[in-house]
């Protein structure tokens, strides 16, 4: 009886794939908003302390995933 018990509480719920993936691509899709929000916000404030002024080196630009659905 004792036994059983204690398997019982170790028992798991498997979480169902395709809500799992839901999730992450919503995820995903506001992430992307996110960067783009504020690329939109970077070019302005670059715009607004550098005016006429030839932008200097910059990082390496990344490129996001493309959502495959």
């Amino acid at each position: 009886m004792f036994r059983n018990r204690c398997l019982q509480d170790r028992l798991f719920v498997m979480k169902d794939p395709i809500e799992v993936l839901r999730r992450k691509e919503a995820e995903l899709l506001q992430l992307q908003e996110e960067v783009e929000a504020l690329r939109i916000a970077g070019e302005i404030l670059s715009d607004q302390n550098g005016a006429g002024r030839k932008p200097g080196k910059r990082g390496k630009v990344l490129q996001m995933p493309v959502n495959l659905t």
